[in-house]
């Protein structure tokens, strides 16, 4: 399906986005990960999202996209954009 050829790639790009606004953010860290740490640290209520989805991006990263549905993106942009919604960017 040709939806699901691209799911992978909307994964890359949102959590690439995500990390560009963690890095204005000014967080701490050389990775996402760390930034990501440091944002929990902070008691980001939406932090478990921020992680669900980075994990389908490092899963796409080092395992391959072929298993990552056009719905595997939908959920990943969901929480991206809930956790984005919470810190004021959107």
């Amino acid at each position: 399906d040709a939806s699901d050829s691209n799911a992978a790639l909307l994964v890359i790009e949102a959590d690439s986005l995500v990390d560009r606004i963690l890095k204005d953010m000014k967080l701490p860290g050389e990775t996402m990960g760390e930034r990501l740490t440091a944002l929990g640290e902070q008691r980001f209520e939406s932090i478990d999202d921020l992680w669900e989805a980075h994990k389908l991006r490092n899963q796409i990263a080092h395992e391959g996209a072929k298993d990552i549905t056009y719905g595997d993106a939908v959920w990943a942009l969901e929480k991206y954009e809930r956790a984005l919604k919470k810190l004021d960017v959107i």
